[in-house]
Parts: structure tokens; sequence; C-alpha cells
């Protein structure tokens, strides 16, 4: 059953970029309020996650440039002195399939209790998490939610990364949404159903014991 779900969210990330763009559309004028409201370009930006939810940060830092960082929430929650500063300015964002995972919700809560200026926003999957509950009125915090179907029910995470993945590096560009949805259109087209699962039927039938994955820079995940 778990092969059935990965296979089905893999084969609707098409989809569902699309319907993440226009959900940023929507929110567009409340995104850029919040980030010029809270003086972004004058703080220390960090993304941070838990497991799969910490490398979409890893991921996307490098192209964002500046000062963003890519921190692990069990990281932040095993020392979080090393990480969160009292008098520093820092918008910290949190990107999370579930929103439950403990250490993100601790991480949250930390920042609140450590830094004097802290400002949140909050990218996940699930409505219902701990983590856009716990925000939802906080006038400090931006609540993103990504297409419903998105909060993956196999055990690789797929829609949800590149759905998050995707969110991040629009709230910061976006005054290109328009050109940056017909780029996606035009490449989405030309990725055909029948390649990918020929593609994979291809791959599980290798005889190979182990994978080793190469990555650098926006890659290295």
């Amino acid at each position: 059953m778990k092969d059935f779900y990965t296979l089905k969210e893999i084969e609707q990330q098409k989809r569902l970029w699309l319907e993440t763009i226009n959900l940023v559309k929507e929110k567009k004028e409340e995104i850029k309020s919040f980030l010029d409201k809270n003086d972004f370009k004058n703080r220390k930006i960090i993304f941070t996650g838990a497991g799969t939810s910490e490398f979409v940060g890893n991921s996307i830092t490098p192209a964002l440039g500046g000062n963003v960082l890519s921190i692990a929430t069990t990281d932040i929650v095993s020392n979080p002195e090393n990480y969160l500063k009292k008098d520093e300015k820092v918008i910290l964002i949190s990107c999370a399939r579930s929103g439950n995972s403990p250490e993100s919700v601790a991480t949250v809560k930390l920042a609140d209790e450590i830094i004097d200026d802290v400002c949140h926003i909050l990218i996940t999957c699930n409505k219902d998490g701990k983590l856009a509950i716990n925000k939802k009125n906080d006038k400090k915090a931006l609540v993103l939610l990504m297409p419903e179907e998105s909060n993956d029910k196999g055990f690789a995470m797929t829609s949800s990364f590149t759905c998050m993945s995707l969110t991040g590096l629009l709230i910061f560009n976006l005054e290109s949404l328009e050109k940056i949805e017909d780029i996606m259109k035009n490449q989405i087209e030309k990725i055909k159903d029948e390649d990918m699962k020929s593609l994979i039927d291809s791959l599980i039938t290798l005889d190979i014991s182990r994978i080793v994955y190469l990555g650098s820079s926006c890659l290295k995940v």
C-alpha cells in the first residue's frame, strides 16, 4: 500500500506544483505585506525542519543567497544557544509536512523564548498540525498551507518536499511569479507519465544492492 501511495504522490506533483503557485499568488499581497512589515531584508532568515523537511532549506538556501541559513530542528533543540541569539532579528521559516514533529514544535517555542525580535513563516502540508494551529492567530506569524494532497501518506516525502521547496523559493521571488509559472508549465508539458513509469520499471529491475547519490549546492539533499 505504501508503494501505491508513493507512485501516486510522485505522479501528482506536476499538478500540485501549479496549485502551489496559485496558492502563493492568492496570498501574494499578504506575504509581501508580512515581509515588508517585518523588514525582512535586515533580518537573519533561518529555514528549519526535521528529517526530509530539513532538506527543503538545505536545497533552496544556496539559490536565495544573502543572510539565509538552513539549520535542522534537531540541532536547534539540542543546542539552542548555538543558533538562536537574543539580540538578533530573525525570521524563522519552519517547513513541516505534518507540523506535529516534537522538535519542530519545540524549535518555534525556543525561538519565541530566546530571541527578543523573531517572526515566523510556517510552510506546512497539514492544516490540522500543531504548527499551523499554534500560530494561526499570531500577528508575528504567517502560515502558508500547501495543497491538501501534498500531505504525503507514502513512506517517502515527495509532493510535500517539492511543494514546500517551491513555496520557499517563491515567497522571495514574488515579482517573478507569472514568469516562473510560465516556465514551469512549459517544462511540465515535457514530462510524460509513461516515460517516468518506464524509467521506474527499468530501475527496479536492476541487480544492485547499493545506491550512491551525488550532488552539491542546490542538489545536495
